[in-house]
């Protein structure tokens, strides 16, 4: 009777799985695309974990929402322009065009319904499916008494819905895209909702998709800058009470649909049934129980998820911006453009990229074609330094002392045993074979100390420096954008992967180089003297004068980057 039972259902479940198919087939031959959003680009049009429902169409204008293929890719932006067959695309939440123009072969459809919340749906159905499955499975084991098959079923389930909560987090969840330093004190955060509650943080409520900056005025208690956010969810009355009614379904199950099993028996009391079975008999009141306190862990995991999320808080700026820049090399093209900029991706001398001079390489290099490290759209593959090399140009101008400048380099070692200069300015003897490595003074310095991590120095009269936070390893065989500037009005930033990570406003003013026949200043990538300079602690470095690790995209600019620019910058290599 049990395998009947057991036949009959699989065969409907089969029967649905084949209906399902052919809706889709048929769906698929209409021209209809089912899109999941899982950026938010689009802001409060398509929210996170949003479905869109698109159809292929003969014309595209401005104004439609399009979903596109780019680089392997798929993206859902607005049409902002058309031109001559190509169209301009842009996220309602950028502040800026795709980097891109788009052919109407790469465009797949167009959005006619966009529906808020079901995406999420989507993306957890899989996990559902077959956390049912395997509770199905184990509920059917031959083992277990007939009465524990629902209970087992309606528990297992409950923790299917679970786990699967946990892992997409999909009620409550946000996305930093930019911090920066606020002239109110503390930072501004840029946060946008991800997630389908609504929240509130420092007062301001967000709905999904809807972003804000928020100030944070005061450091974790013990910490060296480090500031938390910790939204709350923002429900409302008829929101709560929705949540209680979802965390509470299998509390309702168990109470108001009749299990199988009890259907089929007909016990008058407690005293007709033999001792050895009361407990048995006695399991709806304990499934009562055990689904009352899953319910009670159910919520309160969904409405605590945020504390555990915003402890480790992480910039995830590309999520959300479009970079000016689609590649690494564009930017060195673009404005402002920099004095010097070599792309690395090559192996021996390197060509400047905007025609400049040639970079001398000298030493021990070698040359890895597959690595192009985190600007994957750019081609070539990776420099690497060993022991003794260096690349270098003269500088033509920008060596006096209160020259403004930026240094900047894409760069990856597990290396940080007093691991050497990634960029700095000293003296050359001309017609030394150890061009790059003899010099009687140098400056400008941007190195890795002995603990992995970034220090900005200089030597004006006195060493000054900056240098990234304590117990963070940079020579963690990982890619790294690591940019330093220096002006003669704000001082000196350092900044490591889009982030400003340490500032100095009295650091202005940088050494002069003397410059003569026999002696010039070069601006040198992998080498140069590093005596008497200091570790990010304070303490003194004296550590190698060579770099050993790999880098893509250094670049010299006379000029001061902004934030926003030093951002764009490093979206234009990130691929998180």
């Amino acid at each position: 009777m049990i395998q009947k039972k057991i036949s009959l259902q699989l065969q409907t479940a089969l029967g649905l799985i084949i209906a399902i198919l052919c809706l889709a087939l048929i769906f698929s031959a209409q021209g209809w695309r089912l899109f999941v959003v899982q950026t938010p680009s689009m802001g409060q049009t398509a929210p996170v974990g949003s479905l869109v429902v698109s159809q292929t169409q003969e014309t595209y204008k401005p104004g439609d929402i399009i979903s596109f293929y780019r680089n392997s890719r798929i993206y859902t932006h607005r049409i902002v322009n058309e031109k001559d067959g190509k169209f301009t695309t842009k996220g309602d939440m950028n502040g800026s065009n795709d980097p891109w123009l788009t052919n109407k072969d790469d465009i797949i459809a167009k959005s006619h319904y966009i529906i808020y919340h079901a995406g999420w749906l989507a993306m957890a159905l899989p996990w559902l499916f077959f956390g049912w499955i395997i509770v199905y499975l184990i509920s059917c084991w031959r083992r277990i008494s007939p009465e524990w098959r629902w209970p087992i079923r309606i528990i297992g389930g409950t923790f299917v819905v679970v786990f699967t909560s946990l892992w997409l987090h999909p009620w409550i969840n946000i996305a930093l895209l930019n911090y920066f330093p606020s002239d109110k004190g503390g930072i501004d955060m840029h946060i946008v909702n991800t997630g389908i509650f609504p929240i509130k943080a420092e007062g301001v409520r967000l709905t999904p998709g809807e972003n804000a900056t928020i100030n944070i005025r005061y450091a974790d208690s013990g910490s060296t800058g480090r500031y938390t956010l910790m939204p709350r969810p923002s429900l409302g009355f008829w929101g709560i009470v929705w949540v209680m009614l979802f965390c509470l379904t299998p509390l309702l199950i168990a109470i108001f649909i009749q299990v199988p099993h009890q259907r089929n028996r007909r016990i008058r009391s407690i005293s007709d049934t033999p001792k050895e079975s009361l407990f048995i008999d006695k399991y709806p009141y304990i499934i009562i129980v055990l689904i009352i306190l899953l319910s009670v862990i159910i919520l309160s995991m969904q409405l605590s998820t945020l504390a555990a999320f915003t402890a480790s808080i992480r910039n995830s700026v590309s999520r959300a911006r479009t970079s000016t820049w689609f590649n690494c090399e564009n930017y060195l093209k673009s404005n402002p453009k920099p004095v010097m900029a070599f792309a690395m991706n090559t192996s021996g001398n390197q060509s400047e990229i905007n025609g400049g001079l040639m970079g001398q390489a000298r030493g021990n290099f070698s040359f890895d074609a597959n690595d192009r490290g985190s600007c994957q759209r750019d081609g070539g593959g990776a420099l690497i330094y060993e022991p003794n090399s260096c690349l270098g140009q003269y500088s033509v101008s920008g060596d006096t002392q209160t020259s403004d400048y930026s240094l900047e380099v894409w760069f990856k070692t597990n290396d940080r045993n007093s691991n050497g200069k990634l960029i700095g300015m000293g003296h050359a003897i001309v017609n030394s074979v150890t061009i790059y490595e003899s010099e009687t003074q140098n400056d400008r310095n941007l190195y890795i100390d002995g603990s992995g991590r970034i220090v900005f120095a200089i030597r004006p009269d006195s060493v000054q420096y900056i240098a990234s936070p304590a117990g963070i390893n940079y020579a963690d065989n990982n890619w790294h954008h690591a940019v330093a500037t220096l002006s003669s009005a704000s001082g000196s930033r350092l900044y490591v992967d889009g982030r400003l990570v340490a500032q100095n406003s009295q650091m202005k003013r940088a050494r002069t180089l003397a410059t003569g026949w026999f002696q010039r200043a070069y601006w040198k990538f992998g080498c140069g003297g590093m005596s008497n300079w200091r570790n990010g602690d304070g303490t003194r470095f004296d550590g190698r004068y060579y770099y050993r690790g790999r880098m893509r995209f250094g670049a010299i600019y006379e000029t001061v980057l902004t934030q926003n620019q030093v951002l764009e910058h490093y979206l234009a290599g990130s691929t998180s």
